[in-house]
């Protein structure tokens, strides 16, 4: 089971900060680069807490779809800036 790092109350950390930019450059994207992935550090003013797309997520395993789950909620996190803590956009339908 996945679990939130930051889970509500708790704050979520800032793009601007220093702690996320640092683990981003030395860790996320060397990462996602080995891998051939295009990510970015998202620019939304916090990042946001997750338990919600987790929640989509063993759903989408139950019914057969957790890979197509987990890509339609990395790619608007990871490339389009969209906060999945929110669950107009954990729901939305993408092709």
């Amino acid at each position: 089971m996945t679990y939130e790092l930051r889970p509500a109350p708790h704050p979520t950390l800032r793009p601007d900060g220093e702690y996320l930019k640092m683990v981003w450059r030395d860790s996320v994207c060397p990462m996602a680069e080995r891998l051939g992935l295009s990510i970015k550090l998202s620019n939304i003013f916090t990042q946001p807490h997750t338990s919600l797309a987790f929640e989509g997520y063993q759903y989408a395993l139950s019914q057969g779809k957790g890979p197509a789950y987990t890509r339609q909620m990395f790619t608007p996190f990871f490339q389009g800036e969209h906060n999945i803590g929110e669950l107009s956009v954990a729901t939305e339908q993408r092709n």
